[in-house]
Parts: structure tokens; C-alpha cells; sequence
């Protein structure tokens, strides 16, 4: 199997292995731990497509890493930016390395949601084969923003959240908990499991049921 596809089977196994209401309500962390799982594998897909320019990539994988890209990546830095920063704000306001890290991070995430949509405007825009005119400036697009996205992943996972967890009290957790669940319900009508299934053909062990979660092939 090409690197490609088994990329994108990768991101819609993960995209269907979504944390449940009982799992965020005993640790809010777990959703943003599963954003982030995402956001890995769809900085591996973006890896395979880089590699497999100018001519040789799957159209298919560019048009769920663009479906990704323009509707699951906004969504995450809302829920970080809109719920889960200001919720560390209360708890952690004596912490003044908190307070700096919230700061980059929103800084970096304007530039991210930037990038990302002129990311999935450069993806879709591939001839009848597969092909891209620009290809050698879209391998660089595609090659700085995975590997911008994973330096930020592994700093938000070893810097800020260690030091978030440690600023929360068991009713500070549930109220995170709580806001991050009605977000999900008011920005998740459709989950990326089922946007990515029914956008593309997706050929391979996983399928997904109505309500996003993964099923085996038979």
C-alpha cells in the first residue's frame, strides 16, 4: 500500500476513535489529546503527499488532507483558543509561565489557521491526474506547515498542559469538561470521521457507522 493511503486510513482510524462525553468528563485532557493524535496523522498524510510530488499523488489523500485542513483545523484552535485557554486563565493566573505560553500559542495559532487554509487551497488545486503546476512551492508549503505543526504539538504536550494539569482543581476540571462538551455539540454536526468517508473513497480496513465511530470491515 502507498505511503499516502495508508496515511489517510491512519487519520480516519484515528478521526473515528473519538474520546465519549463519560471519557471528557473524567479527563477534559483526553479531547485535547485526541485533537493532537489528529493533527499528527494529518501531519503524516501531508509527509506522504510531499513526498509523492510532483506527479504521483493520490487525489484522494489531497482531498481529505484539504477537507482537513479547512474545517477539522479551524474547529481545534477555536476549542483551544475560545474554551480550553480561558479556562486556564482562572486557575493559573499566578502562574506567570502559563500565562506566557497562552500568549505564544494564540500568537502561533493565528498564523497556523492562516497557513492552513492557503494549504487546502494549494491541495485542491491539481489537474485531472493528479498533478500540480506549482509543485515544488507546494512541497514547500506542505513541508513547513507539518513540521511547524508537530514542534507546536510537542511543545503544548510537554510544556503547557503538564503545567495546566497542575493548575486544575477537580471542579475546575469539570467545568473545562463541560465547556469543552458544548462546544463539541455546537461545532461537531458533522465529525470529520463521516466528512473524510463521504467526501472521498476511502479503500481499505475501516469503515465508519452513522454516528462517526470506527467498524471493521468485514
Amino acid at each position: 500500500m502507498r505511503p499516502e493511503r495508508r496515511h489517510l486510513e491512519a487519520l480516519l482510524a484515528c478521526a473515528a476513535d473519538a474520546p465519549t462525553a463519560e471519557m471528557i468528563r473524567e479527563d477534559p485532557f483526553q479531547l485535547i489529546a485526541y485533537e493532537h493524535a489528529l493533527q499528527e496523522r494529518l501531519c503524516d498524510l501531508l509527509e506522504a503527499i510531499a513526498d509523492a510530488l510532483p506527479r504521483d499523488v493520490i487525489r484522494e489523500t489531497a482531498r481529505a488532507a484539504a477537507l482537513t485542513l479547512r474545517f477539522y483545523f479551524p474547529a481545534h484552535i477555536r476549542l483551544e483558543n475560545d474554551i480550553l485557554f480561558p479556562a486556564l486563565a482562572a486557575p493559573c493566573r499566578a502562574d506567570r509561565g502559563i500565562r506566557e505560553a497562552i500568549a505564544l500559542a494564540r500568537s502561533e495559532h493565528d498564523a497556523d489557521e492562516q497557513a492552513a487554509l492557503e494549504l487546502a487551497d494549494a491541495l485542491e488545486a491539481h489537474d485531472e491526474e493528479g498533478g500540480y503546476r506549482e509543485a515544488e512551492a507546494l512541497g514547500y508549503l506542505l513541508r513547513a506547515f507539518f513540521e511547524s505543526q508537530r514542534r507546536h504539538i510537542a511543545w503544548e504536550e510537554t510544556v503547557v498542559f503538564p503545567m495546566a494539569r497542575s493548575c486544575f482543581s477537580p471542579s475546575a476540571r469539570g467545568d473545562l469538561a463541560a465547556a469543552l462538551l458544548r462546544h463539541r455539540m455546537r461545532c461537531d454536526s458533522q465529525p470529520l470521521a463521516i466528512l473524510l468517508a463521504s467526501e472521498v473513497r476511502i479503500v481499505g480496513r475501516h469503515s465508519i457507522r452513522k454516528d462517526g465511530r470506527q467498524a471493521q470491515a468485514g
